[in-house]
Protein backbone atom coordinates (compact mmCIF):
# COMPACT_ATOMS: atom_id res chain seq x y z
CA UNK A 1 0.00 0.00 0.00
CA UNK A 2 2.77 2.55 0.66
CA UNK A 3 3.94 2.12 -2.94
CA UNK A 4 0.47 3.06 -4.22
CA UNK A 5 0.41 6.15 -2.03
CA UNK A 6 3.78 7.21 -3.45
CA UNK A 7 2.42 7.21 -7.03
CA UNK A 8 0.07 10.18 -6.71
CA UNK A 9 -0.12 13.56 -5.01
CA UNK A 10 1.34 13.77 -1.50
CA UNK A 11 -2.04 14.55 0.06
CA UNK A 12 -3.25 11.01 -0.72
CA UNK A 13 -1.58 9.88 2.51
CA UNK A 14 -3.98 12.02 4.52
CA UNK A 15 -7.14 11.21 2.55
CA UNK A 16 -9.76 8.50 2.82
CA UNK A 17 -8.45 6.66 -0.27
CA UNK A 18 -5.44 5.45 1.74
CA UNK A 19 -7.79 2.94 3.39
CA UNK A 20 -9.52 1.86 0.18
CA UNK A 21 -6.90 0.16 -2.02
CA UNK A 22 -9.25 -0.68 -4.91
CA UNK A 23 -10.54 2.90 -5.04
CA UNK A 24 -6.99 4.22 -4.66
CA UNK A 25 -5.65 2.22 -7.58
CA UNK A 26 -8.63 3.23 -9.74
CA UNK A 27 -8.02 6.90 -8.86
CA UNK A 28 -4.33 6.49 -9.69
CA UNK A 29 -5.17 5.01 -13.08
CA UNK A 30 -7.22 8.13 -13.90
CA UNK A 31 -4.50 10.35 -12.43
CA UNK A 32 -1.90 8.63 -14.62
CA UNK A 33 -4.12 8.95 -17.70
CA UNK A 34 -4.27 12.68 -17.07
CA UNK A 35 -0.53 12.88 -16.55
CA UNK A 36 0.08 11.06 -19.83
CA UNK A 37 -2.24 13.43 -21.66
CA UNK A 38 -0.40 16.41 -20.16
CA UNK A 39 2.99 14.89 -20.98
CA UNK A 40 2.03 14.33 -24.61
CA UNK A 41 0.76 17.89 -24.90
CA UNK A 42 3.90 19.31 -23.28
CA UNK A 43 6.13 17.31 -25.62
CA UNK A 44 4.14 18.20 -28.70
CA UNK A 45 4.00 21.90 -27.92
CA UNK A 46 7.53 22.30 -26.56
CA UNK A 47 9.04 23.88 -29.68
CA UNK A 48 6.18 26.34 -30.10
CA UNK A 49 5.81 27.27 -26.43
CA UNK A 50 9.47 27.22 -25.45
CA UNK A 51 10.98 28.48 -28.71
CA UNK A 52 10.87 32.13 -27.66
CA UNK A 53 12.73 31.50 -24.39
CA UNK A 54 15.01 28.48 -24.91
CA UNK A 55 17.68 27.56 -27.41
CA UNK A 56 17.03 24.64 -29.77
CA UNK A 57 19.42 22.49 -27.71
CA UNK A 58 17.56 23.37 -24.51
CA UNK A 59 14.24 22.53 -26.14
CA UNK A 60 15.61 19.16 -27.22
CA UNK A 61 16.81 18.58 -23.66
CA UNK A 62 13.39 19.54 -22.31
CA UNK A 63 11.68 17.18 -24.76
CA UNK A 64 13.99 14.35 -23.70
CA UNK A 65 13.10 14.98 -20.05
CA UNK A 66 9.40 15.14 -20.89
CA UNK A 67 9.71 11.92 -22.88
CA UNK A 68 11.36 10.21 -19.89
CA UNK A 69 8.45 11.28 -17.70
CA UNK A 70 6.04 9.91 -20.29
CA UNK A 71 7.85 6.56 -20.23
CA UNK A 72 7.63 6.54 -16.44
CA UNK A 73 3.89 7.20 -16.56
CA UNK A 74 3.38 4.46 -19.16
CA UNK A 75 5.23 1.99 -16.94
CA UNK A 76 3.21 3.10 -13.92
CA UNK A 77 0.01 2.66 -15.92
CA UNK A 78 0.98 -0.95 -16.68
CA UNK A 79 1.88 -1.60 -13.05
CA UNK A 80 -1.41 -0.16 -11.82
CA UNK A 81 -3.35 -2.45 -14.16
CA UNK A 82 -1.52 -5.41 -12.63
CA UNK A 83 -2.12 -4.21 -9.07
CA UNK A 84 -5.78 -3.60 -9.79
CA UNK A 85 -6.09 -7.09 -11.24
CA UNK A 86 -4.43 -8.61 -8.20
CA UNK A 87 -6.69 -6.67 -5.84
CA UNK A 88 -9.78 -7.72 -7.79
CA UNK A 89 -8.67 -11.37 -7.86
CA UNK A 90 -7.92 -11.30 -4.14
CA UNK A 91 -11.30 -9.77 -3.38
CA UNK A 92 -13.25 -12.34 -5.37
CA UNK A 93 -11.25 -15.18 -3.80
CA UNK A 94 -12.01 -13.93 -0.30
CA UNK A 95 -15.72 -13.37 -0.97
Amino acid sequence: MPWLLDQGPADLRAGALRNLPVALVRYLRHYTDGALTATRAAYGQARVELGPVLTPAEITSAQEAISAQGARFLQLQRELVLVEGALSTGKSTNA
